[in-house]
Formats: structure tokens, sequence, C-alpha cells
């Protein structure tokens, strides 16, 4: 990142991060830090960066950088523009995009629940139960099993924070 640089006939001729000791015939440049007149008469001026911040990284990106000599304030100004990104999706292309990933999560998350039960789908382990405790095992692992669906329609088509997925109460053991 170019802190300084030197300008010559209005035009920016070399940038450094830091002000040289030496250059040209001028020994102990950088020492003249705190005297901004005497840097100006030699054509040394501070660079402002004047990027402006993108707004949406799914459409923009920063363009090639400019060093401009502003004599008027005796400053070089770097400047990064926003560019908009060709083919950039469009914002439904990019909900889709975001919806297809948490419905991919949803997906994972509700596998993983009902491996977490299969134990109480076992023959020996339902004949130690009564009708009750089967009935609420097998209401809640249709309730997860449905959970893509009911994310996948109204009022939650929209939903693409897995966080804020309502999942039925796992029944007491």
């Amino acid at each position: 990142m170019a802190n300084w640089g030197y300008v010559n006939n209005d035009q920016v001729q070399e940038l450094h991060d830091v002000l040289p000791n030496s250059w040209r015939n001028i020994s102990n440049l950088s020492s003249l830090v705190s005297d901004p007149s005497l840097l100006h008469e030699f054509g040394w001026f501070p660079v402002v960066n004047t990027t402006q911040p993108i707004t949406d990284p799914w459409t923009e990106t920063y363009g090639p950088t400019t060093f401009v000599y502003q004599a008027s304030v005796n400053t070089i100004w770097e400047n990064q523009p926003v560019v908009p990104i060709p083919n950039a999706p469009t914002p439904q292309q990019i909900f889709q995009m975001q919806h297809d990933s948490f419905l991919a999560q949803l997906l994972d998350l509700r596998n993983q629940k009902l491996r977490d039960c299969d134990w109480t789908q076992l023959v020996d382990i339902q004949q130690k139960h009564d009708d009750l405790w089967k009935t609420t095992w097998s209401e809640y692992r249709s309730e997860v099993r449905n959970i893509t669906t009911v994310y996948s329609n109204p009022p939650w088509e929209t939903l693409t924070d897995i966080n804020q997925v309502i999942w039925p109460p796992v029944p007491e053991v």
C-alpha cells in the first residue's frame, strides 16, 4: 500500500510505502516527513485512499487502481473503482443458491436426527414398550422426516438460515 508518491508535471511517477532514506541527490529524505512544505517542493505528496466499499459482493468487484495527483489539496488520490461483475447472478439466483444450501443442510440434519433415534424402531426395543411410547416415537420420526417438505412450502419457503428451523421436541426415553 502506497503512502507516499513522487509527482512530476502533475503525473504520479513513483509510489512508496515509506519515504526513501535517500532519493536522487537528497539524503535523509525520510526525515522530512514532519516538513510537508519542503517535501512538496521536492515533488513528494501523501497518498490518500478514496476507494469506496463494495456494497454487494455478489454483483460488484474492484476495478484497476489509479493514482491521481490533486494539486488543489497537495495529495495523491488512490482509487479503486467499484465495478459490476459481468454476468453476476440475479437476486433470484442468489436466493436460490442460498435456499439450495439451506435445504442441503436441513436434509443432513434431518438424516442425523433420524439416525440418532433408529434404535427406537428395533423389534426387541419395540416389544419392551407400550403403544403410547411407540406412537410418540413414530410421530416424532414422521415430523422429522417431513421437515424438508415443511420448509419448502409457505410460509417457510424463503428461509435460508438453518438456525431458525424449529425442530419437533425429542420424546422422553
